[in-house]
């Protein structure tokens, strides 16, 4: 990513929520309108950003969520996955089929200091902050790989 110049940044706190929380700021406060995240388990193509980008930018969605086919992610998390997605599209009703991917564009004015996710709860707790709030969401299909080493996931942190 350093030789593509991508900015890393260190971070302060363990989770993946505080991470994304330090990245918004990091957007914020250089002036970008949108923050890409994608996982680093070589599951998802970084090509597929550009494309959730252009629909975030031209559709003014505050949201754009990378859409997997199921059939690509392993069965036990599949069923973790479908049964956090029923559960959040039944308090939220967003009709949203991939709720945990972690490829997603966020719209940096909406989500800096508002999303207060300080770990895996981060991809249903933004997906419910945009029902919450009214705002502008989709998602796309994307391809999806095989996974490089072990997750970090623990299902029972969802819970």
């Amino acid at each position: 990513a350093k030789a593509q110049g991508v900015k890393i940044l260190a971070r302060i706190h363990k989770g993946k929520g505080w991470a994304i929380r330090a990245g918004l700021d990091y957007a914020q406060a250089n002036g970008y309108s949108h923050m890409a995240t994608i996982d680093c388990d070589n599951t998802y193509r970084v090509d597929d950003i550009k494309r959730l980008a252009d629909r975030a930018e031209n559709g003014q969605y505050d949201l754009v969520i990378g859409e997997r086919p199921f059939e690509c992610i392993a069965w036990h998390r599949r069923i973790a996955n479908q049964w956090i997605s029923w559960y959040t599209n039944l308090l939220w009703r967003s009709g949203t089929r991939d709720i945990v991917s972690g490829l997603r564009i966020y719209r940096v004015e909406s989500y800096v200091n508002t999303l207060k996710a300080n770990s895996f709860d981060l991809e249903p707790r933004s997906l419910a902050l945009a029902c919450k709030k009214g705002w502008r969401y989709t998602s796309l299909p994307i391809a999806y790989g095989e996974r490089l080493g072990e997750s970090k996931a623990n299902l029972v942190e969802f819970l």
